[in-house]
């Protein structure tokens, strides 16, 4: 009998196959600063999450710090898209690791123009 060992890294290896089958939902904000251009936000509610609730409507003005939804009954992730040469630099830098430290809460990741 073979024992499957727990890896660690499994949950956030396995990212990218849940957000295909989990509970999505994907809102784009239109920002004033035209060099930002559309953000488009694809929420992903994962594992017992059983939704994603978007409470901003369309058209409506939002600004750092409003809260345009939420995911209701836990865990969950989200991916922030933006249209070429938005970003100026990442602050990471390959190459990357499973070694390297989680990246915590509200850091900064990168630089827009």
């Amino acid at each position: 009998m073979r024992v499957l060992e727990w890896h660690q890294g499994g949950l956030n290896d396995s990212q990218g196959y849940i957000t295909t089958v989990a509970t999505r939902a994907v809102i784009v904000i239109n920002c004033e600063d035209p060099t930002l251009g559309q953000v488009g936000c694809v929420f992903v509610g994962m594992c017992e999450v059983s939704s994603c609730v978007i409470e901003a409507l369309p058209g409506q003005r939002v600004k750092k710090g409003d809260e345009i939804g939420y995911f209701q009954y836990g865990g969950s992730t989200y991916c922030l898209i933006f249209e070429p040469g938005v970003i100026e630099n990442f602050v990471s830098q390959a190459p990357f690791d499973d070694q390297a430290p989680a990246v915590k809460i509200n850091t900064h990741i990168a630089t827009a123009k």
